[in-house]
Protein backbone atom coordinates (compact mmCIF):
# COMPACT_ATOMS: atom_id res chain seq x y z
CA UNK A 1 0.00 0.00 0.00
CA UNK A 2 1.13 3.48 -0.87
CA UNK A 3 2.40 5.61 2.09
CA UNK A 4 -0.38 8.11 2.91
CA UNK A 5 -2.21 9.55 5.47
CA UNK A 6 -5.35 7.98 4.60
CA UNK A 7 -3.85 4.43 4.95
CA UNK A 8 -2.29 5.14 8.02
CA UNK A 9 -5.66 6.14 9.47
CA UNK A 10 -7.00 2.41 8.16
CA UNK A 11 -4.09 1.24 10.10
CA UNK A 12 -4.52 2.69 13.33
CA UNK A 13 -8.44 1.47 12.98
CA UNK A 14 -7.55 -2.27 11.77
CA UNK A 15 -5.30 -2.08 14.57
CA UNK A 16 -7.29 -0.69 17.07
CA UNK A 17 -10.62 -2.90 15.84
CA UNK A 18 -8.68 -5.95 15.77
CA UNK A 19 -7.62 -5.54 19.38
CA UNK A 20 -11.38 -4.65 20.89
CA UNK A 21 -12.30 -8.14 19.17
CA UNK A 22 -9.76 -10.18 20.22
CA UNK A 23 -10.77 -8.61 23.69
CA UNK A 24 -14.43 -9.18 23.43
CA UNK A 25 -13.37 -12.55 22.85
CA UNK A 26 -11.64 -12.91 25.36
CA UNK A 27 -13.89 -11.48 27.84
CA UNK A 28 -16.93 -13.04 26.40
CA UNK A 29 -18.69 -9.53 25.60
CA UNK A 30 -20.20 -9.31 22.10
CA UNK A 31 -22.64 -7.38 23.10
CA UNK A 32 -20.79 -4.73 21.14
CA UNK A 33 -21.08 -6.33 17.87
CA UNK A 34 -25.01 -7.22 17.93
CA UNK A 35 -25.99 -3.46 16.08
CA UNK A 36 -29.33 -4.21 15.90
CA UNK A 37 -29.50 -3.12 19.65
CA UNK A 38 -28.23 0.22 18.96
CA UNK A 39 -31.32 1.87 19.20
CA UNK A 40 -31.12 5.31 21.07
CA UNK A 41 -28.51 8.02 20.11
CA UNK A 42 -26.66 7.54 23.54
CA UNK A 43 -26.14 3.91 22.20
CA UNK A 44 -24.84 5.31 19.05
CA UNK A 45 -22.89 7.68 20.63
CA UNK A 46 -21.28 5.22 23.02
CA UNK A 47 -20.63 2.76 20.11
CA UNK A 48 -18.99 5.73 17.70
CA UNK A 49 -16.81 6.81 21.51
CA UNK A 50 -15.81 3.04 22.03
CA UNK A 51 -14.78 1.94 19.23
CA UNK A 52 -13.59 5.67 17.45
CA UNK A 53 -11.72 7.76 20.27
CA UNK A 54 -8.64 5.24 20.70
CA UNK A 55 -7.86 5.11 16.88
CA UNK A 56 -8.60 8.89 16.47
CA UNK A 57 -6.33 9.70 19.30
CA UNK A 58 -3.90 7.46 18.10
CA UNK A 59 -4.08 8.75 15.06
CA UNK A 60 -3.06 12.79 16.03
CA UNK A 61 -0.06 11.77 17.90
CA UNK A 62 1.53 9.12 15.71
CA UNK A 63 0.58 9.89 12.17
CA UNK A 64 3.31 11.92 11.21
CA UNK A 65 5.80 10.38 12.71
CA UNK A 66 4.32 7.07 11.81
CA UNK A 67 4.66 8.76 7.83
CA UNK A 68 8.09 10.21 8.59
CA UNK A 69 9.33 6.43 9.69
CA UNK A 70 8.21 4.66 6.64
CA UNK A 71 10.33 7.36 4.35
CA UNK A 72 14.08 5.92 6.21
CA UNK A 73 15.78 4.16 3.83
CA UNK A 74 18.05 2.70 6.63
CA UNK A 75 17.28 -0.47 8.16
CA UNK A 76 18.34 0.12 11.68
CA UNK A 77 17.59 3.35 12.01
CA UNK A 78 13.96 1.94 10.96
CA UNK A 79 13.76 -0.71 12.89
CA UNK A 80 14.53 1.30 16.40
CA UNK A 81 12.49 4.54 15.47
CA UNK A 82 9.58 1.97 14.56
CA UNK A 83 9.78 0.43 17.80
CA UNK A 84 10.12 3.86 19.42
CA UNK A 85 6.52 4.49 18.23
CA UNK A 86 5.27 1.10 18.86
CA UNK A 87 6.38 1.29 22.67
CA UNK A 88 4.88 4.75 22.71
CA UNK A 89 1.83 4.02 21.60
CA UNK A 90 1.41 1.22 23.39
CA UNK A 91 2.75 3.18 26.60
CA UNK A 92 -0.57 5.93 25.66
CA UNK A 93 -2.88 3.08 25.44
CA UNK A 94 -2.02 1.44 28.89
CA UNK A 95 -2.08 4.58 30.67
CA UNK A 96 -5.10 6.15 28.90
CA UNK A 97 -7.47 2.63 28.40
CA UNK A 98 -6.02 0.15 29.99
CA UNK A 99 -3.86 1.26 33.33
CA UNK A 100 -4.73 -1.86 35.52
CA UNK A 101 -3.48 -4.65 32.39
CA UNK A 102 -0.29 -4.04 30.63
CA UNK A 103 -0.96 -7.73 28.66
CA UNK A 104 -3.42 -5.55 26.29
CA UNK A 105 -0.81 -3.20 25.12
CA UNK A 106 1.22 -6.02 24.41
CA UNK A 107 -1.66 -7.52 21.96
CA UNK A 108 -1.64 -4.43 20.47
CA UNK A 109 1.75 -4.12 19.79
CA UNK A 110 1.28 -7.60 18.29
CA UNK A 111 -1.94 -6.59 15.98
CA UNK A 112 0.57 -3.57 15.00
CA UNK A 113 3.21 -5.19 13.48
CA UNK A 114 1.33 -7.93 12.14
CA UNK A 115 -1.09 -4.92 10.06
CA UNK A 116 2.31 -2.81 9.59
CA UNK A 117 3.70 -5.56 7.88
CA UNK A 118 0.70 -6.55 5.71
CA UNK A 119 -0.02 -2.93 4.76
CA UNK A 120 3.12 -0.87 4.36
CA UNK A 121 6.10 -3.61 3.43
CA UNK A 122 6.59 -2.12 0.24
CA UNK A 123 7.68 0.84 2.24
CA UNK A 124 9.86 -0.53 4.28
CA UNK A 125 13.37 -0.32 3.83
CA UNK A 126 13.42 -4.11 3.77
CA UNK A 127 11.61 -4.14 0.38
CA UNK A 128 13.38 -0.91 -1.37
CA UNK A 129 15.84 -2.50 -2.67
CA UNK A 130 17.29 -2.33 -6.24
CA UNK A 131 15.48 -5.54 -7.75
CA UNK A 132 12.31 -4.12 -6.64
CA UNK A 133 10.80 -1.64 -8.97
Amino acid sequence: MKTNFRNIALYFFLEHLSLYILLMIIQKQTVLLEFYKISTFEGLFYFVYLFGAMPTLSFILFSIPLYNILKIKSKILFLIALLGVFLLESLVYSYLASPSDYTYAFYKMFFGVVIMTIMFYKSTPFYRIKDHK
